[in-house]
């Protein structure tokens, strides 16, 4: 019962250190989010508000098309590269 014990004691920090991993992964992911909320959203309408640059919805059905098709190609790129900087992590061994 010792080995089975030093076993899954030793498991246990493993886990709990590749799941501190992920969860720095998630709060600098929602960092970067929050930050182009505060900072960026705000730049553009001012921008806009100022006739430095002018800001408008995309006016056809095929603009859309176009920018949800990028958003899901840029959505899976960002996740792919952050499975695998998880899982070249020398954390996990």
């Amino acid at each position: 019962t010792s080995v089975e014990s030093s076993s899954s004691s030793s498991s246990s920090p493993s886990s709990s250190a590749a799941r501190e991993g992920l969860v720095d992964t998630q709060m600098t992911l929602a960092a970067v989010g929050i930050c182009n909320l505060v900072l960026g959203w705000p730049t553009v309408f001012l921008a806009h508000w100022m006739d430095l640059e002018s800001f408008q919805f995309p006016s056809s059905g095929k603009q859309w098309v176009i920018l949800l098709a990028n958003g899901l190609v840029e959505y899976l790129f960002d996740a792919s590269c952050a499975v695998a900087i998880y899982m070249t992590s020398p954390v996990i061994v």
